[in-house]
Formats: structure tokens, C-alpha cells, sequence
């Protein structure tokens, strides 16, 4: 097993990170990095992600904007990708990410700024979420590993997430 932090990792925000297990690759949060100006790349090392093959499953902890705010471009990427979310963190998914197509267009008219994405696949990706109670044991790459969110109490739905895999467990706090 391989854990790849492609964002997130010695700084806050911008959450993003990929576990190998085998040939199977799991991406669990991808998020935005907040404020910094406008010399920061706001976004994670979504090329590295490529770089590693692909992906076969997302999974989402919370709906704040360093965990959720590049799965647009991710799912941009893998169309097709499953994503699974509990019911509590997809609504504010849907609002947060409608908020920010709001901001980016604004921001576009005001200063010119191009967006990062556009509405489609935003209301693509949503179409395409699997919500999971947290709890439940749910599999994953044909039943090769299996996945459990555990309520957290960071903000409403978030979770924490536990991966077990033929070659151990791996357990994200979320935040």
C-alpha cells in the first residue's frame, strides 16, 4: 500500500490524497487551498494523479471547500469514477459548489479572472455521487477493498474514513 499526498500535506487546505493499493487507486478528498494571494496555486498536484494511472473510486470526508473544491476538475478528469459521500455532506456539497460557479463567474465579468470549471461538470459529478450511511461497510473495486465512513462531528455529514485492504488499513481523520 501506497499513500500519495498530492495536496493537503504540511499545510492547510487544498486536501487531496491517493491510496495504491495494488492496481487499484482511491482518491479521498481534493480540495482548494484557501487565501495566499494570487501567487499560490490554489489547487492540488492533479497532474500527479494522472501520473499515477488514474483512479477507481473518490471518496469525500466533508463538504468544506479544501476538501471538495477541485472535484470538479477531478471528475473533469474521470468522468466515469465513482464518488461516495454520506447523504449529510452531499447537500452542502450541492450548495457549496453551486456558490463557488456564482464566485468564478462574477469573478469572471469583475476582473477577468478565467474559472477554474465550468456548471457542467459540477451538476455531472453531483448526478453521479453515491451517498453511504456512515457505518456501513461498503465495498469498493469490485469488492476488493472495503470502505466505512464514521461520523466525526467536524461540521455536519463530516466523516472520517476507514480503507481496509488485503494489504492493511488506513484510517483519514478528515481534518
Amino acid at each position: 500500500m501506497n499513500i500519495h499526498f498530492v495536496g493537503g500535506a504540511q499545510e492547510v487546505g487544498g486536501s487531496c490524497s491517493v491510496v495504491e493499493v495494488g492496481a487499484r487507486r482511491i482518491l479521498v478528498d481534493c480540495g482548494q487551498r484557501m487565501g495566499g494571494g494570487a501567487e499560490v496555486d490554489r489547487l492540488p498536484d492533479l497532474q500527479r494523479v494522472q501520473e499515477l494511472g488514474g483512479l477507481d473510486a473518490i471518496l469525500v470526508t466533508h463538504a468544506h471547500a479544501d476538501h471538495i473544491g477541485a472535484l470538479p476538475l477531478i471528475h473533469l478528469a474521470f468522468p466515469k469514477v465513482p464518488l461516495h459521500t454520506s447523504e449529510a455532506t452531499l447537500a452542502p456539497m450541492r450548495i457549496m459548489l453551486a456558490d463557488s460557479l456564482k464566485i468564478m463567474q462574477m469573478r469572471w465579468l469583475q476582473e477577468a479572472e478565467i474559472p477554474l470549471y465550468p456548471e457542467h461538470p459540477v451538476t455531472s459529478m453531483l448526478a453521479r455521487t453515491e451517498v453511504v450511511r456512515p457505518g456501513d461497510v461498503f465495498d469498493l473495486c469490485e469488492g476488493e477493498l472495503q470502505a466505512t465512513f464514521l461520523l466525526s462531528g467536524h461540521v455536519l455529514g463530516a466523516c472520517s474514513l476507514t480503507l481496509d485492504t488485503a494489504e492493511g488499513r488506513v484510517f483519514f481523520t478528515g481534518d
